[in-house]
């Protein structure tokens, strides 16, 4: 056989794929259900939602200053099967200087909004200055959304 297949034993670290599969309850099958891309996305999406930046400043929302140390913004996503947990990785709230997000806590949490809270790594901020919730200097930030069974 060709270099790299297996012929019926198991190799230790290989990965095997399979596609076109349907799984079913009962004696007998019936007729594959093929669906479409935008169907399946939709299903999974009722579970797991992240938002990528990109691009080392994009923005996820904007935000208004509640204390001298923290933000509030308001995200949407698509509806989900359960509220899910909200986590965010690289982010931070620019208000003329870009500051670090060090903690966020979900407020008013519902199946496709919330307002989120934000620490920051600086204090004088103003009660409601504005700003925006974004990636901090890091086009790997994301924000996660996870209603996971």
């Amino acid at each position: 056989g060709a270099s790299g297949q297996s012929h019926g034993k198991v190799t230790s670290g290989a990965t095997f794929y399979i596609t076109g599969v349907q799984l079913e309850a009962g004696s007998s099958g019936s007729s594959f259900a093929h669906e479409n891309y935008s169907d399946t996305l939709q299903k999974c999406q009722r579970y797991y939602n992240r938002y990528n930046a990109g691009s080392s400043y994009a923005g996820f929302g904007n935000a208004f200053g509640t204390s001298t140390t923290t933000f509030r913004s308001t995200i949407t996503w698509p509806s989900m099967r359960a509220v899910p947990t909200i986590t965010q990785s690289n982010t931070g709230i620019n208000v003329g200087p870009q500051y670090t997000v060090t903690s966020n806590n979900t407020f008013q949490i519902g199946a496709n909004s919330a307002w989120v809270d934000f620490t920051i790594n600086a204090a004088g901020i103003a009660v409601n200055q504005s700003g925006i919730w974004n990636a901090s200097n890091n086009a790997a930030a994301y924000v996660d959304f996870s209603a996971e069974l």
